[in-house]
């Protein structure tokens, strides 16, 4: 059990990471695109593997946070990566918990701006 704590703990960890990548200016756009997939995924309510099935619900969404850190890191220059992820560690957990809350809203936003215009939209 300590092993997937800590896995989840190195998770977040990156997924701050991941956010400070995507805002640094030397990060290609290709790879800031590419970033925003995976958090777009985890917090939208369609999902190939629902939540609410026990342990794999959950497995999909580590699955696609995992693989998509890892390729927006290979997309990234070393130099940026190893900048930021020295950023990271300057950073408390207070703060890289407020991140989720953050992304969480701003999706939000999105998405209820997407509905609305395509409400608009409508004849």
């Amino acid at each position: 059990m300590g092993s997937v704590r800590q896995y989840a703990k190195k998770l977040k960890c990156q997924t701050t990471l991941l956010v400070l990548v995507m805002r640094h200016p030397g990060t290609p756009w290709y790879a800031k695109a590419l970033g925003f997939l995976p958090m777009l995924y985890l917090l939208s309510p369609i999902q190939l593997i629902p939540n609410f099935i026990p342990v794999i619900g959950y497995l999909d969404d580590l699955l696609v946070a995992s693989l998509g850190i890892w390729l927006v890191k290979k997309l990234t220059p070393a130099t940026v990566w190893s900048e930021c992820a020295a950023k990271t560690e300057d950073i408390p957990d207070s703060v890289k918990n407020w991140w989720g809350g953050v992304i969480l809203v701003v999706s939000l936003l999105i998405l209820l701006l997407a509905m609305a215009f395509w409400l608009l939209g409508r004849p």
